[in-house]
């Protein structure tokens, strides 16, 4: 009778165990694992505000700042729109905010969520830069998911009709 309650316990203890084992498996797959092991550059493609993207959750507009007198002294730009692979397989969202201050320059944030496809993984990544211009070359400073390891530069540039993204990341 002893001896079959202390089997009962450790074949509940074993069952415990690879339930929490299988459990730190699929929580590790979900996350991304450890992030990337090696550099890589991924190109994204975006629209831009000025196209319709037929995406409703393209988001742009402009904030104008102004001083008591009602002259601009600044901007606020804030953009969300679709993002694709080379290929045309869209594959997440890239987020954008800047702040423009007359005499200060500016400073932009880049958030850019991706989902799984032929040249991306599930995750976020992270940039900020400053400069004169929206899109000068920015310091990859994070992420998650996939890319919770990155540091890194983004750039980019026109080309065709359509602005295309260079994340150069680094592990």
């Amino acid at each position: 009778m002893v001896h079959a309650s202390i089997a009962r316990k450790t074949g509940i203890g074993v069952a415990l165990a690879a339930l929490l084992l299988a459990g730190t498996f699929v929580a590790d797959a979900f996350a991304g694992g450890e992030g990337i092991t090696e550099p890589q550059v991924i190109e994204l493609v975006e629209t831009g505000c000025s196209v319709g993207d037929g995406d409703p959750a393209t988001q742009c507009r402009i904030f104008p700042l102004t001083d008591d007198e009602g002259r601009t002294t600044g901007e606020i730009f804030r953009f969300r729109v679709a993002v694709s692979d080379v290929d045309g397989n869209q594959v997440g969202h890239y987020f954008l905010q800047c702040h423009y201050g007359k005499g200060t320059g500016r400073t932009c944030t880049n958030v850019l969520t991706l989902k799984p496809g032929p040249y991306t993984e599930r995750g976020t990544i992270v940039s900020i830069g400053a400069g004169a211009h929206i899109f000068p070359p920015r310091a990859i400073v994070g992420g998650s998911g996939a890319y919770q390891n990155v540091r890194g530069e983004m750039t980019g540039r026109q080309i065709d009709g359509s602005f295309h993204v260079f994340v150069k990341l680094i592990p």
